[in-house]
């Protein structure tokens, strides 16, 4: 009789933890990479080098609340300074609030090291960069 008791629970416990791991994995949020649209972008009049200065994006993220920013990425060739704005979307999410999600200015703080002109190059989803030129003194 004890071991039958034994067994049982032990059945039990295994079945319960499947369960319960099972369900872990449906929730399990999947998060889908996008490039973000800008459509402007905002620069202090004067940057210096050696200073750090902020740079504000403006743009679209996406049409409900499961849209979300993730990251900026940047890379400097020469005097070309690269910047992707990376969104994502739970692509698992059952409700996604029904909201507008905006950059609404998010900043980057940047640095450039040396006096001189730059071009600050945007990267869009379709390939294309806003450009903008920048004089650092």
């Amino acid at each position: 009789m004890k071991t039958f008791k034994t067994t049982l629970i032990v059945l039990s416990c295994i079945i319960f933890g499947n369960t319960l791991f099972s369900c872990e994995e449906e929730n399990k949020t999947d998060y889908k990479p996008y490039l973000i649209k800008i459509e402007s972008i905002k620069l202090p009049e004067q940057i210096n080098a050696t200073e750090p200065f902020n740079i504000h994006f403006f743009g679209t993220v996406g049409t409900n609340g499961c849209f979300q920013f993730h990251e900026f990425k940047t890379e400097t060739k020469d005097n070309n300074i690269i910047v992707e704005v990376w969104g994502r979307i739970n692509n698992n999410a059952e409700i996604c609030p029904s909201v507008m999600v905006y950059l609404e200015g998010k900043e980057l703080t940047y640095t450039i090291q040396k006096i001189g002109n730059y071009t600050l190059k945007i990267k869009q989803p379709d390939g294309s960069y806003l450009v903008e030129q920048i004089l650092v003194k």
